[in-house]
């Protein structure tokens, strides 16, 4: 059944979350979109009706065949992506190595970076995301992961950046290690995703849009890259498979109330 998207509108400045699949991002986005920041799902799974409170009930396991349609899965909405990116826009895809059943490592990062430089995008910079406060010692990893990475692709070597008022607002200088505390909510700890600290988003927002600028998530999840855009007088769209998901996502962003 279709779900009717989320319209929020504040003045001229505008919200939309369309509940669909993401690789039909260029058929609905006709706007250029200045900064693009998503956490991809890590499991090739587009039909999220299974969901339960036992991740182990759902998520299948991860082999080089599933990992591959994985890749190709995201190797389509990537495409939808950089169809909708500004010229002088930014994409920071926050991801981190994946494991096989067997725990051998699968170099996600790296297999992206290809990726997205067969579709004319540039990697321009590799960070860290530190998630402080994690607890959480996944079977197959050896030591507690508590990072990701951050991969920043552009169209071409003019694209907008505001880093002295990005550090001006934060009041200390920017650095590749990006440091935040992780406090997950517990209306999402049974949920498949984990949402970006609000610090981490508008530090993204800031450094790469001005107000009045697009900012979307192709995988939205909670809505909270909507909801910070919102906060920070930025327009927002997203997409999110998971229809169930809409009142939590509209919560979170009439919960963000606009700076004026």
């Amino acid at each position: 059944m279709k779900v009717e998207p989320t319209i929020i509108k504040d003045g001229e400045l505008a919200y939309y979350v369309f509940y669909q699949d993401a690789r039909n991002v260029s058929r609905i986005v006709k706007k250029k979109i200045q900064l693009i920041l998503t956490s991809p799902p890590y499991v090739y799974c587009k039909d999220y009706s299974a969901l339960t409170k036992s991740r182990a009930l759902f998520i299948p396991k991860m082999t080089d065949d599933t990992y591959k349609k994985y890749i190709s899965f995201l190797g389509k909405v990537l495409k939808e992506c950089t169809n909708v990116l500004a010229k002088t826009g930014v994409l920071l895809l926050v991801v981190d190595f994946l494991s096989r059943d067997d725990g051998c490592v699968l170099p996600l990062p790296l297999d992206l970076i290809n990726r997205c430089s067969k579709l004319g995008l540039k990697c321009k910079d590799v960070w860290l995301y530190r998630k402080i406060g994690t607890k959480t010692l996944e079977a197959e990893k050896i030591l507690k992961n508590s990072h990701e990475f951050m991969l920043m692709f552009t169209k071409s070597n003019s694209f907008k950046c505001n880093l002295e008022k990005a550090e001006a607002a934060e009041g200390k200088p920017i650095s590749s290690l990006w440091e935040f505390e992780l406090k997950i909510e517990s209306k999402y700890r049974n949920l498949l995703f984990c949402p970006f600290p609000d610090s981490l988003v508008d530090r993204a927002i800031r450094l790469f849009t001005d107000e009045g600028d697009w900012v979307m998530d192709p995988f939205l999840g909670s809505g909270k890259v909507v909801a910070r855009a919102r906060a920070l007088r930025r327009n927002a769209v997203g997409f999110e498979i998971n229809s169930s998901l809409k009142p939590i996502i509209e919560e979170t962003i009439c919960a963000a109330k606009p700076s004026f």
